[in-house]
């Protein structure tokens, strides 16, 4: 049984409108909102026991926003330390990644779930179970990927879990 499952935020847990400015905390307030299956998920792993935590690329400066929006999606038992924002500048897709990758290494959970290529690329370079986040949301098996060494840098499905 899974005991800690790790999730991106945005794309993730929540849509996010166009018009949000992610250098903005009251810009990602007014324009994302929870997708009610993928948070419904979460809250009942977590009432059979299981722990939650949070792995995005927002930066630390959207930290009491972030949690203020997990608090109210998911419950009161999120805490600041649950929540892994980024401290660098500039945003780059592959940076993100890899820090991702070292978060989740040092975190080893069970699955991370995901919507970008950037979060399976992390969670491959951190061996950790990865599921696109639409697989969550409709309660698809958890799957681990292996990146293939070729020039096309494909993924293969390696095993299903459970």
């Amino acid at each position: 049984m899974m005991r800690l499952i790790a999730f991106d935020v945005d794309g993730t847990l929540c849509e996010v409108g166009a018009r949000a400015d992610f250098e903005d905390g009251h810009s990602l307030l007014r324009h994302t909102r929870p997708m009610p299956a993928a948070i419904e998920r979460v809250r009942a792993f977590v009432r059979q026991g299981g722990q939650v935590r949070f792995v995005t690329a927002r930066h630390r400066r959207l930290a009491e926003f972030t949690l203020a929006q997990l608090q109210c999606w998911i419950g009161d038992h999120v805490l600041r330390e649950h929540v892994s924002l980024r401290d660098f500048d500039p945003y780059t897709p592959t940076d993100a990644a890899l820090w991702k990758a070292d978060v989740l290494r040092a975190m080893r959970p069970d699955l991370y779930v995901g919507d970008k290529p950037m979060d399976q690329t992390a969670a491959a370079i951190a061996n950790v179970l990865f599921m696109p986040a639409e697989w969550w949301a409709r309660g698809e098996r958890a799957m681990r990927f292996a990146q293939v060494a070729d020039a096309n840098d494909r993924w293969d499905l390696v095993e299903a879990v459970a």
